[in-house]
């Protein structure tokens, strides 16, 4: 069970780098317990990855809306569509 003290200090975290632009590894490891990336598996011929970024003090967040991200990266030449889906 989380506690209003550990959210208050992910709070103050993500104020803190509400305006970052890039990452870095002070960063990450201040914000992230651990990033999870399970097995992709291909449907319909694109490739679905699923990430699941666990918060230090709250765990797992869940954000309504989207749950899918689409990337496109060059592979041999070849753009190559994959899907980033997040569990939430």
């Amino acid at each position: 069970m989380q506690k209003s003290g550990d959210v208050d200090r992910f709070l103050a975290l993500a104020e803190k780098y509400a305006k970052v632009t890039e990452l870095s590894a002070p960063l990450v490891n201040e914000l992230i317990e651990k990033i999870v990336i399970h097995k992709a598996e291909k449907v319909d011929g694109v490739k679905h990855v699923t990430i699941e970024v666990f918060f230090n003090y709250v765990g797992k967040i869940s954000v309504p809306g989207q749950r899918e991200f689409t990337t496109n990266t060059i592979a041999k030449g070849r753009e190559v569509r994959q899907i980033l889906s997040y569990a939430g």
